[in-house]
């Protein structure tokens, strides 16, 4: 996304595509499992940020000048990919269809849908 300084914000060319995965991939998430999957990513957002900083200010240390402005920390995709190995939903919906057919004098067609909510 792309935000302008009042917060209007534009989705960036082919962003919305790509965040179809990631909608698909959590789509039995609860609310409080979603805000722990944005939680993680962050962190692995600062976790590269922090060793990226560390890096230029060992490097600027080595070159004998001094420390130059750390930058912001971007969550990107690959931070939500590494977060979804660590998150995952409490409930799993698994909807199973099950069809029998039996033949009498009669035929009759039994339709039987069950679905399983484990915990």
């Amino acid at each position: 996304m792309q935000c302008a300084a009042d917060g209007v914000c534009d989705m960036v060319e082919g962003a919305e595509e790509a965040g179809l995965g990631l909608a698909a991939r959590t789509k039995s998430f609860s609310g409080a499992e979603l805000a722990g999957l944005v939680r993680s990513a962050a962190s692995f957002a600062l976790g590269r940020s922090a060793a990226a900083a560390a890096a230029a200010a060992a490097a600027a240390a080595a070159a004998g000048g001094g420390g130059g402005e750390a930058a912001g920390a971007q969550v990107t995709r690959a931070d939500f990919e590494h977060a979804l190995r660590e998150v995952t939903p409490a409930l799993l919906t698994l909807t199973l269809t099950l069809t029998l057919t039996l033949t009498l004098t009669l035929t009759l067609t039994l339709t039987l849908t069950l679905t399983l909510t484990l915990a």
